[in-house]
């Protein structure tokens, strides 16, 4: 038996310089003359000693939290959930496949980097951050959140383009020029509508208002739709709709309300129209008894509170007595509110009111529809005119820098997962959007929230930081320990502040971070030896000798470790001839092999030699 001792230097001292064949985790030692290892030997590893650095090791097993932003969830109820407009957002800071070592700035600015917001008003603003005390240690993270409360972006946020948004013809049908959206009746058919979306902003949830002057379509007798919606990418597989949207359904003349045949359908989740019969009608997207998504009435008429209410009768727009010029919506939360006007007066048309039945005003504003676009259509009336036209007079744009609902992580929810073609996260979108708070078949009746006393949209935002039941699904959330939240599950209680526009609200660390809680497994690789070892996990052979547990508690953490093996595990070298050896080269490594860069100083790795006994050979 020959005890071979190496390390990568003399000394446990520091040096940053130290690199390539000196380094802590990979390492070779050439020798002065030859060392002979006769045929048919074995090894084991005698011991190991390692300098830890104290970064974080983090896996994608260990970088998961997710995110809610909604009201605040009973958990004595498991089916909480059920009843709000929101769904647990899982955010991960880690990478595939990799380990990464940081420290606790770079944790912060790994987490902040990797974070990906949907909602619009919050969109751009996270922020986490590394704190220190008075004597600059480490004692935890700041993890910010900040919504922009204003809606004075109602004319610098108008659209500049319209993207096409039907499927009838290749042909955009319309022009878009000084937030003018003229249809040019020369193209197709009369009855076929020209149908726009605006895909620049989203619209503000913080009081953002839409507004669209109708009077130059009203006047030539043309169908006409104002509308928000969600962007319905993959138009190739699926139309202009959600792939759950049914465009064959017709209940209460909803699919009929603006066109002549069911297969020439646009997409909105919510519309104010002039049918045509001259009446206006609004249509809004909701679950149907079919199991799909459709299109129903909205009743505004039949709403006590509605200035238009007069029982089971549409509002007649080609007389239009009220001398009506524009139509509004206004979105604060949840909550959608749709005005008609002209110069002299307001008028409200339709929103939620306690009591009146749920097919009276629009659905609240759910997860899916946190990015909503405007949606503008002009159909012809059949005569002469060639420029029935719809003007934006306001629309409160959010400026967000990037922001790409065509993209992944650019635009909302929904588009995010229908850009992925994410089957599983789509799954997510239809549990949302058929929750029965969206049925106006179901009584259950949901009260919109609208905004608090700041301005903000009046959730009750959190951080899930391990499983929890009621904010479900979060089974795969394990960052308690690094964010330093200790044994709480849902962290929801911060600090608020307002400023500039900006309402914030801040979750910080209860605990220090217990970084050594990511230590993972480092692993001994002697190389140019015929050892055969399968590393199942990385899928493929390797030469790893040992295993150091550093993820054991009692050894786990920073500085210096120690471990000899409590039993030796021979590994056959499989040399039919005698070896000729003139270096060692050694690599500590993760169980996926990569580099433990996350050791320092002096490693020391002392290895047996051994001949195969006449006993194991007797066995072969």
């Amino acid at each position: 038996m020959s005890l071979v001792i190496t390390s990568n230097q003399d000394t446990d001292v520091r040096n940053a310089t130290d690199q390539s064949i000196y380094s802590a985790y990979s390492y070779r030692n050439e020798l002065p003359s030859t060392y002979k290892i006769p045929r048919d030997s074995q090894v084991c590893l005698q011991s190991a000693k390692v300098n830890v650095d104290g970064r974080a090791q983090l896996s994608a097993k260990n970088t998961i939290y997710y995110e809610w932003f909604g009201v605040e969830l009973d958990q004595s109820d498991l089916d909480a959930i059920d009843l709000t407009t929101s769904y647990p957002i899982k955010q991960e800071f880690g990478e595939k496949g990799k380990i990464l070592e940081l420290t606790p700035e770079e944790v912060a600015v790994q987490v902040q980097n990797k974070h990906i917001e949907f909602h619009p008003n919050r969109k751009g603003f996270f922020e986490c951050n590394a704190s220190e005390d008075a004597d600059g240690n480490f004692v935890g993270y700041d993890f910010v959140s900040k919504q922009n409360i204003s809606d004075g972006y109602t004319t610098t946020g108008r659209p500049t383009e319209f993207t096409k948004f039907y499927s009838d013809s290749t042909e955009s049908r319309f022009s878009y020029s000084s937030f003018t959206f003229s249809r040019n009746a020369s193209l197709g058919e009369a009855e076929v509508p020209c149908v726009g979306i605006g895909l620049q902003k989203p619209l503000s949830l913080a009081n953002g208002s839409f507004t669209v002057d109708f009077s130059n379509a009203n006047a030539s007798g043309a169908p006409w739709g104002v509308g928000l919606s969600r962007y319905t990418p993959n138009h190739e597989r699926t139309g202009y709709f959600p792939e759950y949207f049914d465009v064959s359904f017709d209940v209460d003349e909803s699919n009929s309300m603006v066109l002549t045949t069911d297969d020439k359908l646009y997409f909105e989740d919510i519309g104010v129209h002039r049918n045509s019969d001259g009446e206006l009608v609004i249509r809004q997207a909701v679950p149907l008894a079919t199991g799909e998504m459709g299109y129903r009435e909205v009743k505004y008429y039949n709403n006590t509170s509605s200035d238009l209410a007069d029982p089971d009768t549409r509002y007649d727009l080609t007389t239009n007595t009220g001398g009506y010029e524009w139509i509004r919506f206004v979105c604060a939360g949840e909550k959608i509110s749709i005005y008609i006007g002209h110069s002299g007066a307001t008028d409200l048309v339709t929103e939620f009111t306690a009591g009146q039945d749920k097919e009276t005003y629009p659905k609240p504003i759910c997860q899916t529809m946190w990015c909503m676009h405007p949606v503008l259509s002009v159909s012809d009336n059949g005569s002469t005119v060639i420029s029935n036209s719809l003007t934006i007079d306001q629309y409160s744009g959010l400026p967000i820098s990037g922001y790409d609902p065509t993209a992944p992580e650019k635009g909302g929810w929904y588009e995010n997962f229908a850009v992925l073609k994410d089957q599983a996260g789509l799954a997510q979108c239809f549990e949302v959007d058929f929750r029965s708070i969206n049925d106006i078949d179901d009584p259950t009746e949901y009260t919109p929230k609208e905004l608090n006393a700041s301005g903000a949209i009046d959730y009750k935002p959190a951080m899930i930081v391990s499983p929890n039941k009621v904010y479900a699904p979060t089974q795969l959330a394990s960052t308690a320990d690094i964010f330093g939240f200790g044994r709480n599950s849902v962290v929801n209680d911060g600090t608020t502040a307002l400023a500039d526009s900006l309402y914030s609200l801040t979750f910080s660390s209860s605990v220090v971070p217990n970084l050594a809680s990511t230590s993972q497994s480092i692993f001994i690789r002697l190389r140019n030896f015929g050892q055969q070892v399968l590393n199942a996990r990385a899928k493929t052979k390797s030469t790893i000798i040992a295993q150091l547990p550093t993820a054991d508690e009692d050894i786990a953490g920073v500085g210096k470790l120690f471990y000899e093996p409590n039993r030796d595990v021979w590994l056959d070298l499989n040399n039919s001839e005698e070896l000729v050896v003139s270096d060692f080269n050694i690599d500590l490594i993760y169980v996926n092999e990569q580099y433990a860069k996350v050791l320092e100083g002096q490693t020391i790795v002392v290895l047996y030699f051994r001949p195969k006994t006449r006993d194991e050979r007797r066995f072969e």
